[in-house]
Parts: structure tokens; sequence; C-alpha cells
């Protein structure tokens, strides 16, 4: 009934987000001393974990700010955490809400970790139970914990936990949002282990992929007016280049070259000549001219020019797809066809 009442009362406005979190974790309060007064049982914890629920849902469904929920939670809540990871990887709730939390609402990379430390906790609480029954786990917790646990507690971009969940949050896919097999912790924990020096291996053969994903990423937030002066320094750089090479070539070859023709496999062919003299300096000049950086695109090229590796990029048809993207991305942006 009180989700109804929030509902037909809802407005935008902090004061109302404010009055939901204090009322919503007054109840979840009442509920965890009613849970601590009474007999520990599985009902009662259950009972908590499905107002969690409801609760996520309901923020999820009038799109209210996932971070003062969030700052609730870790700051004045933070025994609720441990509600929270008991809802990762549950089949139950993943049949209610059709997808698997906490992942129903975009938390912070922070919130992620600390309900991933609670489902470690609990697991290495498992583990040393077991240790107590199989002498075969002795001395493995201290390597699994110097190897993953430690790390969870680190806010530094190095750590394991911190770097993998900056790529897409496989690890933490892994860890918190699979649904775990009947197995000892040992073997889930293993499992986890092992998963991590897959994606880690997988990572540093994906290094060249991602510094180019960089190189776009940084094109993309640079500053208009700086954008504009580096492109003309290095276009400037670039044609000084090749004048100086077409100066240093004596007449036998130049009369030569006009003889050749470089052809593309787009069907464009030019004079070697023109290609050198011409056609390469209005590219870089057209590419200047684009609202956006492409500092990155132009030193690439400028090796490929330098190492004679043109006749794979035609000027003309690489221009073209350059501005294609562009307008793709921003419709209101009107850039002229280079046509030949």
């Amino acid at each position: 009934m009180l989700f109804i009442q929030w509902e037909q009362n809802f407005h935008n406005s902090e004061s109302l987000y404010q009055d939901i979190l204090s009322q919503v974790f007054n109840i979840l309060q009442l509920a965890l001393k009613k849970v601590k007064e009474e007999k520990p049982s599985k009902k009662g914890h259950q009972m908590i974990t499905n107002l969690i629920t409801r609760v996520l849902l309901f923020w999820k469904k009038m799109e209210l700010p996932i971070d003062l929920f969030e700052e609730a939670a870790l700051e004045k809540y933070p025994q609720l955490l441990k509600y929270f990871s008991a809802l990762c990887g549950s089949p139950q709730i993943e049949v209610l809400t059709k997808e698997r939390l906490p992942l129903l609402l975009p938390f912070s990379s922070k919130f992620y970790l600390k309900v991933l430390r609670q489902k470690m906790l609990k697991m290495f609480k498992e583990f040393n139970k077991e240790q107590k029954t199989n002498p075969e786990t002795n001395g493995t917790l201290a390597q699994i914990k110097s190897n993953l646990f430690s790390n969870l507690d680190t806010n530094e971009s190095t750590s394991v936990a911190g770097v993998l969940l900056e790529r897409n949050s496989l690890y933490l896919k892994l860890a918190c949002l699979s649904h775990f097999e009947p197995v000892t912790p040992v073997k889930t924990i293993t499992k986890i282990l092992q998963k991590k020096s897959e994606t880690s291996d997988k990572q540093d053969k994906n290094d060249f992929t991602e510094k180019l994903i960089q190189n776009l990423n940084q094109n993309q937030i640079q500053n208009q007016n700086q954008n504009q002066n580096q492109n003309q320094n290095q276009i400037q750089n670039l044609i000084d280049q090749n004048q100086n090479q077409n100066q240093n070539q004596n007449e036998d070859d130049e009369k030569e070259n006009i003889k050749q023709i470089v052809i593309f496999s787009c069907g464009h062919f030019y004079p070697k000549s023109a290609f050198y003299s011409t056609l390469l300096q209005e590219f870089y000049q057209r590419v200047s001219n684009l609202p956006f950086s492409l500092t990155y695109t132009i030193k690439l090229l400028s090796e490929c020019f330098s190492q004679k590796l043109i006749s794979t990029a035609c000027p003309v048809c690489v221009f073209n797809s350059i501005r294609r993207q562009i307008i793709s991305e921003n419709p209101s942006i009107n850039i002229q066809s280079w046509n030949i």
C-alpha cells in the first residue's frame, strides 16, 4: 500500500525523494530490529530481502535519483549491504524481476565493490568452517585473501577489482551475478580466481585495441578551439614534409611520376604528382576544418603516408567516411562531402 501511495502522490522534488528514503530505511530498520529481537531465521531475512527488492523496483519504475539511495545505503545503513549481496544471483529474484540484481539499478563502482565484499565475507566465513573439517584446505585461505579479498578494500585503479570493474565489470559479473554452483567455497573461489587470470590474459592481448578506443574518446572530449590549433600545426608540418619531398625529387623522377597512376580499391585513381602536390594538401585542409579534433587520426595517417602505405587509404574516401560518422552522431552539423 505504501508503494501505491508514493506513486499516486509522486512529483519530482528532492524533498519527496528524501521523504521516501527516510520512510524506506525506517521500515528496513524496524525489520532488522525485529529479526534481531526474535530468533534469526531464514524467513526473517527473506522478508528483508523481498522488501529491498520491492524498493529497488519502485526506484527504477519512478526513475528516482540513484545517488541518493546509494549514499543512504553506504553511509547511514551499511548493515543493509549484506542483504544486497544476498540478492546477487538469486534465481527467485531473477524470476520475479526478469533481471539480475543488484544491476537492476546503475549503482556506482564503489557500491558494487561493497556488495561484492559482503559476498566474499560470507564465502570466507563458510570457508573457515570447511577448513576445520577438511584438512586439505589448510593454507589455501591466506593465498586467496592475498590474491583477491584484500583488493576489495582499495580505491586504487591498479587493484584487481578496480581494473576489471572499469573493463565492463567482467570479474564483478562472475563473482557477484553468476548463479553460484552448489559446490564448496574452495571450488567457487578457485573458479573466480581462474576467471580473473583468463580475463587478465585476454586484456593483455587487447592492449592495442584499448589504446585505439582511448584515442577515439580523447578525440571527442577535446575543446574545439584547441582542436583547430592542434590540427593546423600538424597539417602544416605534413604539408612542409610533402613540399620538401617534392623539392628534393629531381626532374627525371618527377617526369616519371607523371606517367604513374595511384589506384585505390574504391575505384579512385590519381597521377602521383597530383596526389602528393595537391590531393593530400586538400585532404589535410578539409580535415582541419572539421568541428572535432582528429589529432590521432592525422597522426596515424601521417605514419601511413611516410611509410608509403598510402595505397591502403584513399584520402577522398577517408574524409567522406569521417564526415558520415560525425553527421550520424551529430545530425545538426553540416559538412559538405568531397567529390572528385
